[in-house]
């Protein structure tokens, strides 16, 4: 999946001449990957803290004025393994230099590869396209489309691009799922596939995680997986877990503080220099806690599309640095679970 790419790095993909960026456009661009709900801070009531977000209340309540999110991030319990070296080979700084390997430098980040066997998921994969099929909050075409531009910023072409996207969480005036959401998610109404994946999670070792609280799929087409940077809403809970199928991809986390590019100069130079690009190739899980959950925008890059010999057009994300470039199939789904403080 990883390609050390001295060919692509020929072609000057930096400031390309064959290759093409991938850029998104049109209405949507920044709901279609996932819908912002009011951060608003919580009642702290008994009890209501870990209803609303799923965390447990650890810390006294004398807290002055603080925002849902720095609370949520205080009470939140570390529930994640240590970091191992997988964590640290699997995380790339814009320098192209893989994470320190310390604690420290590790802002909550966490990757367990081959999650999934060929064969889960291939059931995973069927019972998507079912959910999809019915409960689908976010097909899109002719509102969103994918504009690929060269070196001279000149389009070379349009595509109609379509996305899909359910949950049990309420969005958009859309029927959710049947497993429902939050504190009332009810896990018998997943199918089993999804539900045997969320229990495995739950089952890995050195991890102490409570009940279900989000499950999300996305399904993106034509190499095009771009997801604008965000905070998931904090309402999901505390810990999140991506599951990749179908295809490679890097997944960016970006610091909450610093202002971030867009269009051509994030494809370029990625959303900020401080920018920690994840490697999730396909079947593997991606797992996110504490600073990276709360105060770390995590999204996709729009990607490169290049001519390959003998392969023809294809698209790539470069991983930390055009040095490392991965291999985009046409499909990737993810399926998104959180989970709440044990």
């Amino acid at each position: 999946d990883v390609v050390f790419a001295a060919e692509l790095q020929r072609r000057r993909l930096c400031g390309p001449r064959e290759g093409r960026l991938v850029l998104a456009s049109g209405l949507g661009v920044g709901v279609a990957m996932c819908w912002a709900v009011a951060q608003r801070p919580p009642n702290l009531e008994m009890g209501s803290l870990y209803d609303a977000y799923g965390v447990r209340l650890s810390i006294p309540l004398r807290l002055g004025r603080v925002s849902a999110q720095t609370l949520c991030s205080a009470c939140s319990e570390s529930a994640f393994r240590a970091s191992s070296d997988v964590d640290f080979s699997r995380t790339r700084q814009m320098t192209g230099e893989t994470l320190p390997d310390c604690q420290d430098s590790n802002p909550g980040l966490r990757v367990e590869i081959n999650f999934v066997s060929e064969s889960e998921e291939c059931q995973l994969l069927s019972d998507v396209d079912r959910i999809l099929e019915r409960y689908s909050s976010s097909s899109q075409s002719g509102g969103l489309h994918v504009e690929v531009v060269d070196a001279a910023a000149k389009s070379t072409k349009t595509e109609d691009i379509i996305l899909s996207r359910c949950t049990g969480r309420p969005e958009g005036g859309v029927e959710p799922a049947p497993w429902g959401y939050g504190s009332h998610l009810d896990t018998s109404k997943l199918p089993d596939s999804i539900r045997e994946a969320a229990e495995r999670i739950q089952n890995l070792e050195g991890y102490k995680l409570g009940h279900l609280r989000d499950v999300s799929i996305n399904k993106r087409t034509q190499g095009f997986f771009f997801t604008s940077p965000h905070v998931d809403p904090l309402a999901d809970g505390p810990h999140v877990f991506v599951l990749g199928l179908q295809s490679a991809t890097v997944l960016t986390f970006s610091p909450q503080e610093v202002p971030l590019r867009q269009g051509e100069e994030a494809e370029h130079h990625s959303f900020s220099d401080h920018d920690l690009d994840v490697l999730v190739k396909k079947r593997s899980l991606v797992g996110f806690t504490k600073e990276a959950r709360y105060f770390w925008k995590h999204g996709i890059r729009g990607g490169m599309e290049v001519d390959l010999p003998g392969e023809g057009s294809c698209r790539l994300d470069f991983w930390g640095s055009l040095a490392n470039v991965v291999k985009r199939n046409p499909t990737r789904t993810s399926i998104v679970f959180a989970f709440a403080d044990a």
